[in-house]
C-alpha cells in the first residue's frame, strides 16, 4: 500500500521526505516565493533530484552561505549540498527540522557502508 505523503506530496520536501537518512541534493535554482497561509516571501532552493523545493529559513540560508562561500543566490546554481534531518528548538519544544551540511567525501562513504 501506498504511503498517504507519497499519494498526497507537497510542493515542498519535509523532514520526513528525507525517511531518516540524508539527501545529497543538486541546485537549479533559488528564488523568493510566498510560502504557506500567511503568504510569507521566502527563498525557495529548487533541486535536479526531486520537483519540490525546500524552502529556507533564516539558519538554512546563512548555512548555504558559508557553505558556498557566496550570498548572491545566483551563485547557488549547479552546486551540492546535503540535506539532513536534525532537531531544533520551536516554540519551547523540541521539534524535527530539515537542516543543510557541505557534501563531503566521509558522508558518501558513511552511506556506501
Amino acid at each position: 500500500m501506498p504511503e498517504i505523503r507519497d499519494v498526497y506530496r507537497g510542493r515542498y520536501l519535509t523532514v520526513q521526505d528525507l525517511g531518516g537518512r540524508p539527501m545529497e541534493m543538486t541546485i537549479t535554482s533559488c528564488d523568493l516565493e510566498p510560502v504557506g497561509i500567511a503568504r510569507e516571501e521566502k527563498l525557495v532552493l529548487q533541486f535536479r533530484e526531486d520537483d519540490r523545493g525546500l524552502p529556507l529559513n533564516v539558519t538554512n540560508a546563512k548555512s548555504i552561505q558559508k557553505i558556498l562561500g557566496a550570498s548572491n543566490t545566483d551563485l547557488w546554481k549547479g552546486k551540492r549540498v546535503e540535506l539532513y534531518p536534525a532537531k531544533t528548538d520551536f516554540k519551547g519544544e523540541s521539534v524535527d527540522c530539515v537542516r543543510v551540511r557541505p557534501v563531503t567525501e566521509s558522508a558518501f562513504h558513511d552511506r556506501a557502508a
